[in-house]
C-alpha cells in the first residue's frame, strides 16, 4: 500500500500519467536528446539558433534554445522554436517525446504533410504551426488528443476538407483553421465544440450554408467566417440563442462575417453582454432594420456594414457611441434622420460614411461635435435645409462630401474653418447665395465640385489664390460677370464654368457680347460634364515620356505618390507606407507602378484592385511568373499587405511598424481580417 501512494505522489510531481510511468522513466535524459537532435536533422537551420542541440550536451537539456522541462528537469514539456527562421519539414520523430503538453513551430517555413501520428502525444494541450507551409490534408485522427486546448493551424497550405476528429475535444477553446484551402462545408458537428471561445475558418474555400448547430457556442467571444469563403443563405437563426446567452456571460467581442453571400436579418442581441467592439458585416446581403439596443452598445469602437440592404432608420444613438472610431453604413436603404443628440461622442472617430442611401430631413447642429472626424461622407441621401454653421468645427476633416442630396441656402462661411480640408463635393443640392471668401482660407484644398446648385453672384477672386486647387467645377449655376484671370481658374477649362449664361471672360466670348457664349453652346452639349483637372500638379514633373524628371521635389517619384499628396503637397509617416505598398505589388505582379495597363491610365494599385476583385483566383492571377518556387501563401501574404498600405485614405493605412509586424513576425490569426 506504501508502495502504490508513493507511486501516485510521484505521478503527480513528474506531471506525467501513471499508466506510462515505467516507460517514462526509461526514457533518458540522453535518449530524448537524441530525439531531438533526430528531429532537427530534418531541418535546415540557416541561423545558431539551434546549436545546443547537441547530444553531447544532454545534461544541459532543459536549457537547450525552445525547451523547457518540468520542475525535476526529467522530461520535456514544452518545445517552443517558433520564429526561428526554420524550414524543411517536421519528423514524426517529434511523436516520440510523449510528456510534451505544449508545442509551438509557428512563423517558421515547413513544408509538407503534418506528422500523422501526432494522436501519440496524449498530454498534448497547446499545439501551434501555424504560419509555415504545411500542405495536404490535416485529416488526423485529433480525437485521442483529449487535453488539448489551443489548436492553431493559420496561414498554411492544408487543404480538402475541414478535419472532423476535433469535434471530439471536449477541452477545446482556440481552433483556427483560417487562412488555408480547406474546401466543402462546415461540419454542423463544429457546434459540439461546447468551450471555443475563438473560431476561425477564414480565408479558405468553404462553400454551402452556415450551419446553425454554430449557435450553440454560448462560450464564442471570437467567429471569423469572412474573406474567401462564399457562403449561401442567411445567418443562422440558431445564431439568437449566442446573443441570449451572451446577456449572461458577456463574452463575444468581434464578429466578422464579411464578404460573403449571406441574407437575413440582423440578431437583435448582438451585444447583449455589453463587450463587442468590432462588428463587421460588409459586402453581403443583409436586410431589415438595424437593431435599435445597437445605440446602446457603448463598446463598439468599428463598425462595418456597408453593401448591405438594410432598411429603416438608423438607432438613436449608434452614430454617437463613444468609443467609436469608424462608422461605414453606405450603400443601404437605411432612411429616416440623422438625429440629433446632446450626448458626448467619440473623439477617435475617424470616418463616417452613410452615403448612398434614403436618409431624409436636415443636418445636425451636433454634427460639429465630432473633432476627429477625417471623413464624411453623406452623399447620395434627400437631406434638406440649410449646412449648419457648426460644420466649422471640423477641424480636423479632410474629405466631405454632401453631393446628391437637396440641401438649401447659403454655403456657410464657416466652412473656411475647416483648413485641413483637400476634397469638397457639393454638388447637385439646391444651394443659394455667393461662394464665401472664407473659403479661401482653406489653404489645402485640392478638390472643389459646387456645381448644379443655384448659386449666384461672382467667382470671388480670392478663390483664384488657392494654389492647391487642381479641380473645380462651378458649372450649372446662377453665377455672373467675368471669370478672373489671375491664379488657379486661368488652369481650368470650359467645361468648369457651362451652365452660367452670364458668365464672360478671358478665352471665353467677350462680357459685352450679345451673341450666344461658347459656354452656352458648349452647356447645350454637355448636361451634366464632370470637373476637370487643371494641367499642372504631377504632370508637369513628367518629360514626354512619362518618366520622372524632377520628381527630388516632391516627396517620391510618379506612380508612387500616395493620393493625398496631390492636394496637400504634404507627406508624412502614411505616404510612406503607400510607397511601400505599390513597391511590394511591383514585387507580387512583376510590373511597373504606371505604363502597360491600357488605354485607361490606370496605375500598379487601381490595375490590382481590378483584376483580382480580392479573391484568391484573382490573386494567383496576377503573380509574377517568377515566383512560381515561392510557396502561395507567402506571395499571397504580401499582396495582402500591399492592398492594406496602398489604401485611399491615410487613416486606413497601418503604420510602417505594424506592417514591418506583418512581413517579419509571426502572423497573428485572421490577418486577412485588414478590414
Amino acid at each position: 500500500m506504501k508502495l502504490l501512494i508513493i507511486s501516485l505522489i510521484c505521478c503527480l510531481f513528474l506531471a506525467v500519467p501513471c499508466s506510462s510511468s515505467s516507460s517514462l522513466h526509461g526514457l533518458s535524459l540522453r535518449r530524448q536528446a537524441s530525439i531531438l537532435v533526430s528531429l532537427k536533422q530534418s531541418f535546415q537551420v540557416s541561423e545558431p539558433f539551434l546549436n545546443s542541440w547537441n547530444v553531447g550536451n544532454y545534461s544541459s537539456l532543459c536549457s537547450w534554445t525552445g525547451v523547457s522541462c518540468d520542475t525535476r528537469k526529467k522530461f520535456v514539456l514544452i518545445l517552443d522554436i517558433s520564429n526561428l527562421n526554420l524550414s524543411g519539414f517536421l519528423s514524426s520523430a517529434i511523436t516520440e517525446l510523449r510528456t510534451l503538453v505544449n508545442i509551438s513551430v509557428a512563423g517558421n517555413g515547413f513544408t509538407g504533410s503534418f506528422p500523422q501520428d501526432f494522436h501519440k502525444l496524449s498530454r498534448l494541450r497547446y499545439l501551434n504551426i501555424s504560419s509555415n507551409q504545411f500542405n495536404g490534408s490535416l485529416n488526423l485522427d485529433f480525437s485521442r488528443l483529449l487535453e488539448l486546448e489551443v489548436l492553431d493551424a493559420y496561414d498554411n497550405g492544408f487543404s480538402g476538407s475541414l478535419p472532423t476528429s476535433v469535434t471530439h475535444l471536449t477541452k477545446l477553446k482556440h481552433l483556427n483553421f483560417g487562412g488555408n484551402f480547406f474546401s466543402g462545408t462546415i461540419p454542423p458537428s463544429y457546434g459540439g465544440l461546447m468551450q471555443l471561445n475563438h473560431l476561425s475558418l477564414a480565408g479558405n474555400d468553404l462553400r454551402g450554408l452556415i450551419p446553425g448547430e454554430l449557435g450553440n457556442l454560448t462560450n464564442l467571444e471570437k467567429l471569423y467566417l469572412g474573406y474567401f469563403n462564399q457562403f449561401d443563405g442567411g445567418i443562422p437563426k440558431e445564431f439568437g440563442s449566442i446573443p441570449s446567452n451572451l446577456g449572461k456571460n458577456g463574452q463575444l467581442t468581434e464578429l466578422d462575417l464579411s464578404t460573403n453571400k449571406l441574407t437575413g436579418f440582423l440578431p437583435r442581441s448582438l451585444c447583449f453582454g455589453g463587450k463587442l467592439k468590432i462588428l463587421i458585416l460588409l459586402n453581403n446581403f443583409l436586410f431589415g432594420p438595424l437593431p435599435d439596443n445597437l445605440g446602446n452598445c457603448e463598446t463598439l469602437s468599428r463598425v462595418r456594414l456597408g453593401q448591405n440592404f438594410f432598411s429603416g432608420s438608423i438607432p438613436r444613438g449608434f452614430l454617437y457611441l463613444p468609443q467609436l472610431s469608424l462608422m461605414q453604413l453606405q450603400n443601404n436603404y437605411l432612411s429616416g434622420r440623422f438625429e440629433e443628440e446632446d450626448s458626448i461622442v467619440s473623439s477617435e472617430l475617424d470616418e463616417m460614411d452613410i452615403s448612398n442611401n434614403h436618409m431624409s430631413g436636415s443636418l445636425p447642429t451636433s454634427l460639429g461635435k465630432f473633432s476627429g472626424l477625417k471623413i464624411l461622407l453623406l452623399s447620395g441621401n434627400n437631406f434638406t435645409g440649410e449646412i449648419p454653421n457648426s460644420i466649422g468645427q471640423l477641424k480636423s476633416i479632410l474629405k466631405l462630401d454632401f453631393s446628391r442630396n437637396n440641401l438649401s441656402g447659403n454655403i456657410p462661411p464657416e466652412i473656411g474653418n475647416c483648413t485641413s480640408l483637400a476634397y469638397l463635393d457639393l454638388s447637385q443640392n439646391q444651394l443659394t447665395g455667393p461662394i464665401p471668401v472664407q473659403m479661401s482660407q482653406i489653404h489645402i484644398l485640392n478638390y472643389l465640385n459646387i456645381s448644379w446648385n443655384h448659386l449666384s453672384q461672382g467667382l470671388p477672386k480670392e478663390v483664384g489664390y488657392m494654389k492647391s486647387l487642381t479641380s473645380a467645377d462651378f458649372s450649372h449655376n446662377n453665377f455672373n460677370g467675368s471669370i478672373p484671370e489671375t491664379g488657379q481658374y486661368s488652369f481650368f477649362n470650359v467645361t468648369s464654368f457651362i451652365g452660367n449664361p452670364d458668365l464672360c471672360g478671358s478665352n471665353l466670348s467677350p462680357c459685352n457680347s450679345s451673341s450666344t457664349s461658347p459656354l452656352q453652346a458648349k452647356d447645350q452639349d454637355a448636361k451634366k460634364s464632370k470637373a476637370h483637372v487643371a494641367d499642372f500638379g504631377l504632370a508637369k514633373f513628367l518629360q514626354d515620356n512619362g518618366t520622372s524628371e524632377c520628381m527630388s521635389a516632391i516627396a517620391g517619384s510618379y506612380g508612387y505618390i500616395a493620393p493625398e499628396y496631390a492636394y496637400t503637397l504634404k507627406v508624412d509617416a502614411k505616404s510612406d507606407v503607400y510607397s511601400f505598398g505599390v513597391v511590394l505589388l511591383e514585387l507580387v505582379t512583376g510590373r511597373r507602378p504606371v505604363g502597360g495597363f491600357g488605354e485607361d491610365g490606370l496605375d500598379i494599385v487601381q490595375w490590382t484592385k481590378i483584376q483580382t476583385n480580392w479573391s484568391k483566383e484573382g490573386v494567383v492571377k496576377i503573380l509574377d511568373e517568377r515566383l512560381k518556387n515561392v510557396p502561395i501563401d507567402e506571395a499571397m501574404q504580401m499582396f495582402f499587405v500591399a492592398m492594406l498600405c496602398v489604401q485611399e485614405h491615410s487613416v486606413e493605412r497601418p503604420t510602417m511598424r505594424e506592417v514591418v509586424q506583418m512581413l517579419s513576425q509571426a502572423k497573428q490569426p485572421n490577418t486577412f481580417q485588414i478590414l
